[in-house]
């Protein structure tokens, strides 16, 4: 309350006014609008033309034209952090400046001036990408691009920011050369900052496990926190007494159970921990036990394939783009589990792509549920990943599947211990490639050393062994391929060559260019044949046929795996009208063996 004493010019009497004051008011929010001090673009089809006088910004993904914007970021207000960032950019009244491409926000470095940028000289573009324009904008319209401020915390002064393409569709938009209301503008949105919550939940209450077959149904009651719980991490051993850690992570859930299926006979120890929406994980809960009898796990069918689906839009013909078909037989045969081997989505495995009309979502979108994917080296061509996007969701960063930056994981497929490798070890590839003490390398280590299962199933999009002649063998996979032998491993699957392949059994065989037979080795198979398209193979010359039972380029199909508790059976099933025939071998390539 608040009161104030006012006298009336026409007389003595005073009147008491009594104005009744808001609580104390909320903070308010402080909204900035920045325009770009300086922009150009530079381009690789005129890598000697300067473009800082230019009326317009171009973008494109190949040729490669990349556009820089300046922007002078002012100090936060006192007790203010940054919370929203928003770019508005306009395209051109050009019929073209519309694109059906995606187009992506990264920082780049600062030190380049307005005129004299050219291709040479180009700034640097680096760090993860702050925001996406999604693909089928149109000319002459105004877009407002979102930005990740969890990437910006303390940005001040003069920063840059890169908007580059991932297609061959240019965008063409106003740069700051033109009138006010067309030139980019960054709006910049300041909150009070709140103390850091840094008080972890309490542990999750009454874990319980229950076992039916070979699933381990999870319950819990609920962790309390200071704020709120958000989830809740799920974590299983071998070993009793064991300390939650990022090793021992199986999933996550918001809920209060989980069921952990297929597992393989043997005892499991669980234990749940509890997040907030700060991050701060508290202790484990109570550790629980299941054990799953011999025999439990019965017989899992898997149905593999790589090198899928062609770029939405392409036309289907009899030696191209058959991924439809394909998907069709991997579905009749009803697989308890669908292994993608790479290359699931040409050309660049964007996630427009994969949801695009008639590309892999329309195919195998139906599998999802059920699908293992491998990463392939065109989901490397868009640094998106599109292919988490597609698995995860847009921005989520771990799953299933592994972390954005590995791609690696390792799961069970009925009694069987599957372990999906990301065979892309080459500079741009996996962190710190596939070589001897490699991440990857020691994580796979880990993984064959703990294995608890008796048979081995692994994964990779490159074939370590292959006869087909536009990608041939993959020489990178060496060092894990001897650590697999060593191990016991018993199937090894790829694609990259879009053929299809059996090898006899092949143990450690070092950097040599011909493989080393040996009864206990990997039998390794190459499933390319997803539908894209077909190609040729080597010579009957071929060195590595000695070590060869069957191959074919005649026919697009899967490969079927039928995984017993100690043996195994495989089939490939070639499209209708179609068989596999090469070297005198007809039919579909049936086999058994036995785990080692």
């Amino acid at each position: 309350m608040k009161s104030i004493r006012w006298f009336s010019s026409v007389g003595a009497a005073a009147l008491l006014l009594t104005f009744i004051t808001a609580p104390t008011a909320l903070a308010v929010p402080t909204v900035l609008a920045v325009e770009s001090a300086a922009d150009t673009y530079t381009s690789s089809s005129a890598p000697t033309t300067d473009f800082g006088t230019s009326g317009s910004l171009a973008v494109y993904g190949s040729p490669d034209a990349t556009t820089v914007l300046r922007f002078q970021f002012p100090p936060a207000p006192a007790g203010q952090t940054l919370t929203r960032a928003i770019l508005r950019i306009r395209t051109t009244s050009l019929a073209s400046a519309g694109s059906a491409n995606t187009l992506n926000i990264r920082s780049a470095a600062d030190s380049w001036s307005e005129t004299g940028t050219l291709y040479a000289n180009r700034p640097a573009v680096s760090g993860p990408t702050l925001g996406s324009l999604p693909g089928g904008t149109a000319a002459n319209t105004a877009y407002d691009i979102t930005l990740d401020t969890s990437l910006m915390a303390g940005w001040t002064g003069s920063r840059t920011l890169a908007l580059t393409g991932t297609g061959t569709d240019s965008s063409w938009f106003w740069s700051r050369q033109a009138s006010a209301t067309l030139r980019p503008t960054l709006t910049l949105t300041y909150t009070d900052a709140t103390p850091p919550d840094t008080t972890a939940p309490g542990a999750p209450g009454a874990l319980a496990a229950t076992v039916t077959g070979t699933a381990v149904a999870l319950s819990w009651t609920a962790a309390t926190d200071n704020t709120a719980v958000t989830g809740y991490t799920v974590h299983r051993s071998t070993t009793a007494g064991f300390t939650p850690a990022t090793t021992t992570r199986i999933a996550d859930t918001t809920g209060l159970s989980y069921t952990d299926t297929n597992r393989p006979a043997g005892t499991w120890y669980y234990r749940v921990t509890a997040t907030d929406a700060a991050g701060n994980t508290g202790t484990g809960s109570n550790e629980a036990t299941a054990t799953i009898q011999p025999g439990a796990a019965g017989t899992a069918t898997v149905l593999a394939v790589g090198d899928i689906a062609c770029a939405p839009g392409a036309v289907v013909t009899t030696s191209a783009c058959r991924h439809g078909d394909v998907a069709a037989v991997v579905a009749a045969q009803s697989p308890d589990r669908f292994i993608a081997l790479g290359d699931l989505q040409y050309q660049n495995a964007t996630l427009a792509e994969f949801m695009g009309a008639g590309g892999y979502n329309d195919s195998f979108g139906a599998l999802k549920g059920i699908t293992s994917p491998v990463l392939g080296n065109h989901e490397y061509l868009d640094n998106t990943r599109g292919y988490f996007d597609y698995f995860y969701g847009p921005g989520v960063t771990t799953g299933d599947f592994g972390p954005r930056t590995d791609g690696y994981y390792s799961t069970t497929i009925g009694a069987w211990t599957f372990i999906a490798l990301n065979s892309e070890c080459g500079p741009g590839g996996v962190a710190g490639g596939c070589g001897v003490g490699s991440p990857e390398y020691l994580w796979l280590q880990d993984r064959l050393t703990n294995s608890p299962t008796a048979c081995t199933l692994v994964a990779a999009h490159h074939p370590r062994w292959s006869t087909g002649v536009n990608h041939g063998s993959y020489p990178e996979l060496g060092p894990m391929w001897d650590l697999m032998a060593s191990h016991g491993v018993d199937v090894m699957i790829s694609g990259h060559n879009h053929v299809s392949e059996i090898f006899k059994p092949i143990g450690a065989s070092g950097s040599g260019a011909v493989p080393a037979l040996s009864p206990t080795g990997i039998r390794s198979f190459t499933a390319g044949a997803g539908g894209a398209d077909l190609q040729a193979l080597s010579a009957n010359t071929d060195p590595l046929l000695t070590a060869m039972v069957a191959r074919s380029r005649s026919a697009f199909g899967p490969l079927k795996l039928t995984l017993n508790e100690t043996s195994y059976s495989w089939q490939f099933l070639p499209l209708s009208g179609m068989t596999f025939t090469n070297m005198g071998t007809t039919g579909s390539f049936s086999g058994s063996d036995t785990c080692h």
